[in-house]
């Protein structure tokens, strides 16, 4: 298999955004074309085993992750292997509201929920990362020519209050962080 520049840039993506579906590979690399072009695309990369498909999200709409394989070509040495079915909505709806941040130039830059829990992971050890709060990622701004960080946690479904005192009692304490900003899918949930 020849790989184009496309296919660079998509194994680019998949690598930076970890999981993408079609609609949006289809939006961010391919331009908006025919869904059956591309899902020809991604199907021949998957049977060369640059991507992997990941199952189970609504309507049977797919989703794609980057391998070992093609994760090398695209300069990433640990791409997320392991979905958790359960949070594949969860998962979709982080890269949406990411694209549309990047997009609308507020995030510089991104660190993932899997990468800042590997990272705790080897500084402190796995059993002391039991009870902390990890963010749905961590992204990085411009505000008045001063970078900072922000914390994003993106809100599905409804938790116990005590469970959200722990957590904004937990980014309290986090000195790092410039803010978090807590993104919720409905006005009922955000009340």
């Amino acid at each position: 298999m020849i790989l184009t520049q496309r296919d660079l840039k998509l194994l680019f993506y998949l690598s930076r955004y970890v999981l993408m579906t079609t609609k949006q590979i289809n939006r961010t690399v391919f331009g908006n074309i025919a869904v059956t072009t591309v899902l020809r695309r991604l199907r021949a990369l998957e049977a060369n085993g640059y991507i992997q498909r990941i199952e189970g999200l609504a309507n049977a709409e797919r989703a794609w992750t980057v391998t070992l394989k093609g994760a090398g070509l695209a300069g990433d040495r640990q791409p997320k292997r392991h979905f958790n079915r359960s949070t594949l909505p969860h998962d979709v709806k982080l890269t949406d509201l990411r694209l549309s941040l990047e997009g609308h130039g507020i995030a510089h830059s991104w660190i993932a929920e899997h990468e800042i829990r590997s990272q705790m992971a080897r500084s402190h050890g796995i059993s002391r990362m039991q009870g902390k709060t990890v963010p749905d990622g961590i992204m990085g701004v411009d505000y008045h020519g001063v970078k900072h960080s922000v914390a994003i946690e993106l809100e599905l479904h409804f938790k116990s209050q005590g469970r959200y005192r722990d957590i904004f009692s937990n980014y309290r304490y986090k000195p790092n962080l410039w803010s978090v900003w807590y993104v919720v899918h409905a006005k009922s949930l955000g009340k």
